[in-house]
């Protein structure tokens, strides 16, 4: 099994760190999912099968610090597409944050979305780039839970 490195730098070394994490947690590896944009980023897999979709989000500050830090937000088309593979595989779908101070994970339960904000505009700003804001899915912060706590992935 392999895995990609679409970041470069501290979003690299984190998502190393949270694959390793992942690993040791559960004894599932990661397979990089590269259908498109809007894809997942990984397979969990465990013994040659898998286990579940993972989606992995780099955040630059700690973990419940910011006042408005009351949700996380991610977009639309990549929240859904991540669903719809988790739905149609039959496997749970697994949000997994990198904050300075800690990785965090949200594991999606039928039935959350009335627990999720829809955002009609989201995204950079600071880049100028006109395609890097879309409609996102907010969701609350209490919903994650410390890597820490995950249980093994069956």
């Amino acid at each position: 099994m392999s895995f990609r490195h679409p970041d470069s730098g501290s979003g690299l070394f984190n998502e190393v760190k949270v694959l390793s994490e992942i690993k040791r947690l559960t004894g599932c590896l990661a397979q990089s999912i590269l259908i498109n944009g809007y894809s997942p980023d990984y397979w969990l897999i465990k013994n040659n099968k898998i286990k579940a979709v993972c989606e992995i989000k780099g955040r630059s500050y700690d973990f419940g610090v910011k006042p408005i830090d009351k949700s996380v937000n991610i977009g639309y088309s990549k929240f859904y597409h991540c669903l719809n593979m988790a739905k149609n595989s039959g496997k749970p779908f697994y949000l997994i944050l990198t904050f300075l101070n800690g990785i965090y994970f949200y594991r999606y339960t039928e039935g959350d979305e009335g627990k999720f904000t829809h955002l009609d505009s989201w995204g950079r700003y600071d880049r100028g780039d006109k395609y890097d804001i879309e409609p996102a899915v907010s969701i609350p912060i209490a919903l994650f839970k410390p890597l820490s706590t995950i249980k093994k992935i069956k």
